[in-house]
């Protein structure tokens, strides 16, 4: 090999060896924030979730600086971080929520696996089996997995440090210590589940889980023959409700409808916010008729009451909506049932809004 191949090979090298070294330390100041954040956690009492990692990691790392500002003024004036504020925190400061907490979660697990790997000198007998094990979690999280794999995944780690414990005196302590922060992050996979599938905001089903029920429901309709409708309803002139009193109002005004839709509807019925100022209302067993006549209370009720601000001192107008109503018919998909709810919705938006329209009317 010549010189200068050997300088580039020399290079080269000492690159990888720089890049591993980097990569070891950003490691190392990851695991330090987590270790922060969750002992912050137990100091305050603040449950172990996603969201609130998330918070007080970031926190600690110092890279959200309006999010630290925030933190330090609560903390300076000894505010309780109870559910209903670190809900309000994090729906303040962070989006794309399902995401980020897998990817939170994914890393959470992923730190606490090198620390258990970490423990394993200290183990005085055979750890064969658990390496292999923590190994085969490691190649579980190099997959992306989803929020199924990620549960058996930690069910695994409980498992086998479970056994470790039996093996090692030495390693107890630190031991239960992690099995305990993977009995919260088991926790909070369960808690995620649920929240996948719900909007945060509103409390209702989200747009996912809206998918999944109307794709059921259509199957039930074509085993049954039994009929059912599609609501959609859009509140009224939201962009400039938004702009006059604030995204706070506006968050409380979303926060209002899916309160009232959700009182009207009974049973089996299913509410979901479908996007933005959107929402959606599958019915089963219902004809069309039934569907009309529900999507008509819900305008009439909407339009006689009034949401009070406590923040705004002028009279607020009653938020109204305009609906659009489709009833299933043989041979329908998602596809058509919703188009012709859509276009009920739309068609109410140029009558002038707080209006129903079925799809009979168009």
């Amino acid at each position: 090999m010549g010189s200068q191949s050997k300088v580039q090979v020399r290079k080269i090298d000492r690159g990888m060896r720089l890049r591993a070294l980097v990569d070891k330390q950003v490691l190392a100041l990851a695991e330090a924030h987590l270790s922060g954040a969750l002992e912050f956690m137990r100091a305050h009492s603040i449950t172990v979730t996603p969201e609130n990692i998330m918070i007080w990691y970031h926190h600690n790392q110092g890279d959200m600086r309006q999010l630290s500002l925030e933190l330090s003024r609560l903390i300076e004036r000894k505010a309780l971080f109870t559910p209903n504020l670190c809900g309000q925190l994090y729906q303040r400061f962070f989006s794309e929520i399902d995401r980020r907490k897998l990817d939170l979660l994914r890393e959470a697990i992923r730190q606490i696996i090198a620390q258990l790997m970490g423990h394993l000198e200290v183990l005085t007998t055979d750890v064969g089996g658990y390496e292999s094990a923590l190994s085969e979690c490691i190649e579980t999280l190099e997959g992306d997995p989803d929020v199924e794999q990620l549960r058996q995944l930690v069910e695994t780690l409980l498992s086998e440090s479970r056994q470790a414990l039996d093996v090692s005196v030495d390693a107890q302590e630190k031991m239960k210590s992690l099995r305990s922060e993977i009995s919260h992050l088991r926790d909070s996979l369960q808690d995620l589940e649920r929240s996948a599938l719900e909007d945060s905001l509103t409390g209702v089903a989200n747009r996912r889980a809206f998918d999944q029920k109307f794709t059921e429901q259509l199957e039930v309709v074509r085993e049954s023959g039994r009929r059912s409708c599609l609501l959609l309803v859009d509140i009224d002139y939201f962009k400039g409700f938004n702009d006059r009193y604030g995204h706070l109002a506006g968050d409380k005004a979303l926060r209002y409808v899916a309160m009232i839709l959700r009182d009207m509807i009974k049973g089996q019925d299913f509410l979901a916010r479908y996007g933005g100022e959107e929402f959606a209302i599958i019915l089963p067993n219902t004809e069309y008729g039934g569907g009309l006549a529900l999507a008509r209370s819900i305008a009439n009720r909407l339009a006689s009451t009034s949401l009070s601000l406590s923040e705004v001192e002028e009279a607020i107008e009653p938020i109204t909506v305009s609906i659009g109503v489709s009833s299933t018919c043989r041979g329908d998909t998602k596809e058509t049932l919703f188009r012709r709810a859509d276009a009920g919705l739309y068609k109410a938006k140029d009558l002038g809004r707080n209006t129903v329209v079925g799809e009979q009317d168009l």
